[in-house]
């Protein structure tokens, strides 16, 4: 487990040394291109004017005329901060945007699917549980926190690559200041979220792994590789960023300070908690299906918090889950917690069902259901 986490890291440690050392060549560069482009006087006392220096392709080169750098045959204005370095942070935004948009469509959906299953199994822990449990969605709300950071990674892609793709005749100092702040606010939240995950849950979830590195990846870009502006805006850049850092810690407090206010204003909290009640009746389809599960020995595993196990056993209704299904509670704080028994049978998420000695990840309609059964019964009878 531990080679795997150091190669899952290796790679993203490379990745930013190499962004850091382009970054401070590509300052290196640009000091030289002014001392060339300043003239000099040669032994004999005459002036030697500034000439254009020819550099290959993806260097930059200085034109007294326009001003501007050519990157291969694109022009990009000379006041545009390591076009380069904002493209390495477009693509790490872009790859955040793409992680986090997946684990907002799984937890709306609710579905788990094989990938994520055999990733988590990877990488020794159970991201179902992490991304189904309270700390999940933002307090008071549905929304999922994956869902915000999906569009903070989509607006540090754009404030990345704006400036080179747009030509304007201003700086970019602005930008700058704003892709400080937002990578600022992202890698201290990162911060907060992996004290979270190993200090209070004692999870591991390589989703939350590989978010947490992107995140780092680009605050790290942004600080080592000179995004803090060096003209008369630097105080402010500071400025603006101190704060952002202090906002994102109070707002991270509240977050974990509501999580744990929702769960002490549980009247149960003394002892072991319980899930909330099934108030839903089974019409005749379920009563059929749940006929047929316990022939099978079907057991649902789950968590009191989870709200997608609560929509599965609503699906059912009270008499066809009560009487046919097992439920196994996996969360330790649970009432009748069976949580070694899920650690035993890698329980990939909740809820997840085990029918005919094989588990199936993920909230299942009657039809979906219906369908298992047909296979598990089938493959039973060949036996």
């Amino acid at each position: 487990m531990r080679v795997g986490r150091i190669l899952f890291w290796l790679p993203l440690l490379v990745y930013s040394c190499r962004a850091f050392y382009e970054s401070r060549r590509k300052s290196c560069l640009s000091h030289q291109n002014e001392f060339s482009n300043s003239g000099s006087w040669s032994i004999g006392g005459r002036y030697r004017p500034p000439s254009t220096v020819v550099v290959p392709f993806m260097s930059t080169s200085s034109t007294e005329d326009s001003g501007e750098k050519e990157v291969g045959e694109a022009v990009v204005s000379s006041s545009v901060w390591n076009p380069e370095l904002r493209r390495i942070m477009a693509g790490a935004a872009g790859l955040g945007a793409l992680e986090t948009a997946f684990l907002t469509f799984e937890k709306l959906g609710g579905a788990g699917n094989a990938m994520s299953s055999a990733l988590c199994e990877a990488a020794g822990g159970s991201c179902g549980s992490v991304l189904s449990g309270p700390y999940s969605v933002v307090p008071g709300t549905t929304i999922p926190l994956a869902g915000l950071g999906c569009g903070a990674y989509a607006l540090a892609a754009v404030l990345a690559m704006a400036p080179t793709l747009v030509k304007a005749d201003d700086d970019d100092t602005n930008n700058r200041i704003a892709l400080l702040c937002l990578t600022t606010a992202m890698g201290t939240f990162s911060v907060f979220l992996m004290t979270l995950l190993y200090g209070v849950l004692h999870q591991s979830c390589l989703y939350c792994l590989a978010s947490a590195s992107f995140s780092f990846t680009l605050a790290s870009c942004s600080w080592l590789g000179g995004c803090l502006p060096n003209n008369s805006k630097r105080v402010l850049a500071l400025q603006s960023s101190v704060a952002s850092f202090l906002a994102t810690t109070v707002l991270a407090t509240v977050l974990f300070v509501n999580v744990q206010d929702s769960v002490a204003s549980n009247p149960d909290l003394e002892g072991p908690q319980s899930p909330p009640s099934i108030t839903t009746t089974s019409s005749k389809e379920a009563l059929k299906v749940g006929t047929q599960l316990k022939s099978l020995n079907a057991k649902m595993y789950g968590a009191y918090w989870c709200s997608h196990c609560y929509d599965q056993k609503q699906s059912l209704g009270l008499p066809a889950f009560k009487e046919s299904v097992q439920y196994v509670e996996c969360s330790k704080e649970g009432v009748d917690s069976q949580a070694k028994l899920c650690k035993e049978r890698d329980v990939p998420g909740y809820p997840t069902w085990e029918i005919g000695g094989e588990l199936f990840p993920g909230e299942q309609d009657l039809f979906e259901l219906q369908e298992i059964i047909d296979k598990q019964m089938a493959a039973a009878v060949k036996k």
